[in-house]
C-alpha cells in the first residue's frame, strides 16, 4: 500500500520500475507461503538501486530481508563483484530469501 494515489504508482511502475520475473517470484512468494504483503513498492526498490548505483556501492547490508525483493533492487545496483550481506532473525523468511536468491543467480 502506498502513501500516495495507487494510479501514480502504477504509473510510476510502468515507466521507471518494471518488475521482472524474479522479483515478482520474491513479491509473491512471502504471499503463498501465508505472510503479509511486507515488500517495498517497485518505486521503492528501483529507487534503492539507483541509489546504490550512485555512490557506487561496493558492498552493502540489508537488515530485516524477508524473501529478499528489496536484497534483489540492492543487488543490481551494486557495481559488479560487489556483495551484500543480508540479516534475517525469522528461520522462515530466510528460507524463503535463501531460495530466491540461489534461482536468480544472486
Amino acid at each position: 500500500m502506498t502513501t500516495y494515489n495507487d494510479q501514480l504508482s502504477a504509473y510510476i511502475q510502468s515507466l521507471f520500475a518494471v518488475e521482472d520475473e524474479e522479483l515478482v517470484k520474491a513479491r509473491e512468494n512471502s504471499v503463498k507461503n501465508g505472510l503479509p504483503a511486507m515488500n517495498i513498492n517497485a518505486e521503492e526498490g528501483r529507487f534503492l538501486q539507483f541509489l546504490v548505483r550512485l555512490i557506487g556501492a561496493r558492498n552493502a547490508v540489508e537488515i530485516g530481508t524477508f524473501f529478499g525483493y528489496s536484497s534483489t533492487w540492492i543487488a543490481r545496483g551494486l557495481i559488479p563483484g560487489g556483495k551484500l550481506i543480508t540479516i534475517e532473525k525469522d528461520s522462515l523468511m530466510l528460507t524463503g530469501q535463501i531460495i530466491h536468491i540461489f534461482l536468480i543467480g544472486l
